[in-house]
């Protein structure tokens, strides 16, 4: 964190649009986690109680499903692929640092 304060202008901005970006990416992998959780709780018809708090978590977050992903996600896979997507592309943004 020290040496991001003494670099020259250009390059302190450029470090803060990767943190945002790997901030950005961070908040969808949660969203996909707490989707994630709902399905699992779907799929074994039990604690509609947390599957409502996690749904309005969701909608409340200013993540919306359509910008996670432009197809409905059907099915735990497709959202754990989405998931190793973002995975993919922090590692890629904190490997150009």
């Amino acid at each position: 964190y020290e040496a991001k304060q003494t670099l020259p202008p250009p390059y302190k901005q450029k470090l803060n649009e990767k943190d945002m970006i790997i901030e950005e990416l961070n908040q969808r992998i949660k969203a996909l986690d707490k989707m994630l959780y709902i399905k699992q709780l779907q799929v074994r018809k039990q604690d509609e109680v947390i599957q409502k708090y996690l749904i309005n978590e969701l909608i409340n977050s200013k993540i919306t499903i359509n910008e996670l992903t432009n197809s409905p996600l059907q099915d735990a896979s497709e959202i754990q692929k989405l998931k190793l997507q973002f995975l993919k592309e922090i590692q890629k943004n904190i490997q150009l640092e």
